[in-house]
């Protein structure tokens, strides 16, 4: 059992088959929302959070997301939400959320663990995140969540260029190396952040469950460099225009 098949039950009573199309693709637009909901929080200018929120909004996973019947979709919402009440007056909210998608499988387990760990090397809100962490090491330990199903994979379906339906970007993963590098200016203030980025991604390879919130780390990244690109002081506009369009061209 998991919670999305009681939202999915409930919606499918309501509006019929619609709910397996249109459930999905209302999680995914809600989760654009909470996620430049989540931008503001942390503080990160207009301009970046215009071209963050692109590479998300044109992320194969994402789009993949809105318009095939699982719940990833419904795991990008809750967990985006649960960060955001998290560090806000509703935080309890924002702990149930958490536990929900601990509940959901092993990818959303760890995702959600990480995301918890993220928020502590960020704002120091210890409290708050050791609560919600025991909880989540409670249905660690008593395994109380579906078990993921074990399926055979290539590179390929870790890249949408080669074909993979739920991969990544080659090009928004091009840009986020080049974001990281831009961010590495801050790493004597965020060394746990850098290193909590860098095994989450890499554990992606292992666990392609994590592959879909990935993609938010990658789609900041990406955007963190093409903001740095748009403020750029070019002395033909014509040819900043033109460089940026081919840039966003690369992430369709």
């Amino acid at each position: 059992f998991e919670p999305y098949h009681l939202i999915l039950f409930s919606a499918y009573s309501l509006i019929g088959d619609r709910a397996f199309t249109l459930l999905p693709l209302f999680f995914a637009f809600a989760s654009v929302f909470v996620f430049f909901l989540l931008l503001k929080r942390f503080g990160v200018t207009e301009d970046s959070q215009l071209w963050i929120l692109l590479a998300y909004v044109l992320s194969p996973p994402l789009i993949t997301s809105a318009f095939i019947g699982t719940q990833s979709a419904f795991l990008l919402l809750i967990l985006l939400s649960g960060a955001y009440f998290l560090l806000g007056t509703w935080w309890p909210v924002g702990a149930l959320l958490f536990i929900i998608a601990g509940l959901s499988g092993i990818g959303s387990l760890i995702t959600a663990i990480a995301v918890l760990l993220f928020i502590a090397f960020m704002r120091k809100d210890i409290q708050r995140v050791t609560i919600v962490l025991a909880f989540l090491a409670v249905i660690f330990i008593i395994g109380i969540y579906p078990p993921a199903v074990p399926l055979e994979r290539s590179v390929t379906d870790y890249v949408s260029d080669f074909g993979g339906v739920n991969g990544l970007s080659l090009f928004a993963i091009l840009l986020a190396l080049v974001g990281a590098l831009l961010l590495y200016e801050h790493k004597k203030n965020y060394y746990g952040v850098f290193a909590l980025i860098s095994l989450f991604v890499l554990a992606s390879i292992f666990v392609p469950e994590l592959l879909l919130c990935a993609n938010i780390v990658i789609s900041s990244l990406a955007g963190t460099a093409l903001a740095r690109l748009s403020r750029r002081k070019w002395k033909l506009q014509f040819i900043r225009l033109s460089s940026l369009l081919v840039l966003f061209c690369g992430l369709l």
